[in-house]
This record gives structure tokens, sequence and C-alpha cells, in this order.
């Protein structure tokens, strides 16, 4: 397996990311099929060079994104990409897709603010971003308080068609 792991130390971020990325992208790629059982946290540490710790981290957060499982007694074995389920059209890591799939209640009209997506979008606006709208973000880090102007933009005009008043500057 180390082996298809490459030069899995180059990039930034924390080594264990590092890691669970490139065990992820052999998984992705083909070469540890499903099934497959990945060496022991001590074992894969040792062969990468790496603490014990950053092991398990990494695999920690491959079972969290549901690419791999830990079976007591047996090991880690690889789930596979394709099971993942996501909704479609819907990026991001199974994770994400269980917290949807758990905080979804089609008939409840409150909308869960615990997680950051929606399960479905109905009653939202067309709203695009692109590259531009997200290079005059100020701080650089790509997070303002302000949000970006489109988008609160598209919020005001929203609410202002449900009957609520803009914003006053006299507040």
């Amino acid at each position: 397996m180390v082996a298809e792991l490459g030069d899995w130390a180059v990039g930034s971020g924390p080594l264990f990311r590092l890691l669970a990325r490139s065990v992820q992208a052999a998984v992705e790629r083909g070469a540890l099929p499903p099934g497959a059982r990945l060496p022991a946290e001590r074992s894969l540490a040792e062969a990468v060079s790496v603490s014990r710790g950053t092991a398990v981290a990494a695999y920690d957060l491959l079972v969290a994104d549901g690419l791999v499982e830990r079976r007591h007694g047996s090991g880690t074995f690889v789930i596979g990409a394709g099971s993942l389920g996501l909704p479609p059209g819907r990026e991001g890591s199974a994770l994400v897709a269980r917290l949807v799939d758990r905080s979804a209640d089609t008939a409840s009209p409150v909308v869960d603010l615990s997680i950051s997506v929606l399960h479905r979008p109905d009653g939202l606006p067309d709203v695009q971003v692109g590259t531009a709208d997200l290079d005059g973000v100020l701080p650089d880090t790509g997070y303002s308080p302000w949000g970006l102007p489109g988008l609160r933009g598209a919020v005001a005009r929203l609410v202002t068609s449900w009957g609520c008043p803009p914003w006053s500057s006299r507040w």
C-alpha cells in the first residue's frame, strides 16, 4: 500500500490530512479496491515515518468520510469511493451527507442551522458566485463577517419580497 501513496507528504496542511488524502486517492483510482485490508496503524506509521497518532488521525478522517471501516479485532478495510450515496449534484464528504440525511425532516418547516447545507434547496433563489466575486473578498481568508455583496443583495431582495422592510442605516 505504501507504494500506492506516492509522495504523499508534499503539500500544505497537517500530515494526517495529507496521508488521508493520499489513501483516498488510491481508493478512488482503484489501487485499493473495496474489501482491501489496510495496514494496522502502527505498521502504517512505521512504513511512512510518522507517529502512530498521525496514522490514527488519518484513518479517523477516512472513517468519517465513509471510505474505510474499522472492524474490531480484524482491522481497517476499504469500503469504496462509490458507496457514499451523496445527493445528486452535491459535492462534499460522506460526513456531510450523513448529517444532511439525519437532519432531513421534509415535513418540518424549521430550517436546521446546525449544519451548513440544506437537504433540499427548494425556494432558494438562483444565485451564482463567480471567481470575480471571490477576488474582492477581504480579508483574503475567504471569510468575511459582511459576506459577499452579491449574496447580501440577493438575500435582501428575497426578504423584501416576503414583506419585510429593507434595512435602514437609521437603526
